[in-house]
């Protein structure tokens, strides 16, 4: 997918070289539950390509991709997924928690991935309160860990993308080691196999420097990582950690493992067809005298598309 400059008049889509998002949609009428894989270019990497609505006849609500493709965005075309790879089941595992108290949520989701993990016979090492992780200590485990998993706060730097970081330790910010900057981590001569990166903006580039710039996400890729997982924009940390729940619990099912880019493929699912039956639940309630929508739409995480379709798969040269 090429994209043009954004901020040129009219606006991306008209800037487009090649297929639209809606374009796209259109075509994929015909191949119901075919892969996607898309290569994205410039702006195209910023759409939130599971979410994008496929039209319905019959006066249907619209469907969104997701519900009917597995969606990945790729560095380049080539190699298979998962289920064409065979499925790996990591030996050993990083998981992470941060402790800013603007996410409660995030010691909550860390304890659920380390269980999960450890009922799968993984090898599970934490990190968070009281046993602090630096920017160090996470470059030295990277290199023996198949998959690490960072539950924390993430600040994407709009000016200088080099600068955004993850947070790490629990030290002062700003101290040294307590941050994971893009610029550290592109010196990071190996990385896990899988990175899950449950945090803001991981996947977030410079608008205005679309074409040669890095996300967080990349440069894990750029570290060695297969498959990482990021978000496009700011999420909410008590929907991220259900989300999370549910990629895990398909990705290490007893019966049917599948790989990470499908496991965030089926939780990503599975939100659109549950908040359409949240609505129409809503809807009957309403007339039987119950709560209101929107007071019901602030209690249940998960309600809105923004807190699923942030999630973005990236698979690197390796699948």
């Amino acid at each position: 997918l090429r994209g043009g400059n954004p901020l040129g008049r009219g606006g991306p889509l008209s800037q487009t070289r090649g297929p639209s998002p809606r374009s796209i949609a259109d075509v994929l009428q015909g191949h119901p539950g075919a892969p996607v894989d898309l290569v994205p270019h410039g702006w195209t990497g910023l759409v939130p390509w599971s979410a994008l609505p496929l039209r319905r006849t019959g006066g249907a609500p619209p469907e969104q991709l997701v519900e009917r493709h597995l969606v990945r965005l790729r560095s380049r075309l080539g190699g298979g997924s998962s289920r064409d790879q065979g499925v790996r089941r990591p030996r050993r595992a990083l998981v992470f928690a941060g402790d800013d108290a603007s996410l409660p949520a995030a010691r909550t989701e860390a304890d659920t991935v380390a269980k999960l993990l450890r009922e799968a016979g993984v090898e599970v090492v934490e990190y968070g309160p009281g046993r602090p992780l630096t920017a160090a200590k996470l470059r030295e485990e990277a290199a023996r860990s198949d998959l690490l998993h960072l539950a924390t706060h993430a600040e994407f730097n709009a000016a200088s993308s080099w600068r955004s970081f993850v947070r790490l330790s629990d030290q002062e910010p700003g101290a040294p080691g307590s941050e994971l900057s893009l610029e550290a981590l592109l010196d990071f001569e190996a990385a896990p196999r899988e990175v899950v990166l449950s945090a803001c903006s991981t996947v977030a580039v410079d608008q205005a420097r679309l074409f040669d710039t890095f996300s967080l996400a990349h440069g894990f890729l750029h570290a060695g990582s297969s498959v990482v997982v990021g978000t496009l924009w700011r999420v909410d940390d008590a929907a991220t950690a259900a989300l999370m729940r549910r990629v895990y619990e398909h990705r290490l099912d007893a019966h049917h493992p599948v790989g990470l880019d499908e496991a965030v493929a089926a939780a990503v699912r599975e939100a659109p067809v549950r908040q359409r039956r949240d609505t129409e639940a809503e809807a009957t309630g309403a007339t039987r005298g119950m709560l209101s929508s929107a007071v019901r739409r602030v209690v249940r995480p998960g309600a809105s598309p923004a807190s699923w379709a942030a999630l973005q798969v990236l698979m690197g040269f390796e699948t």
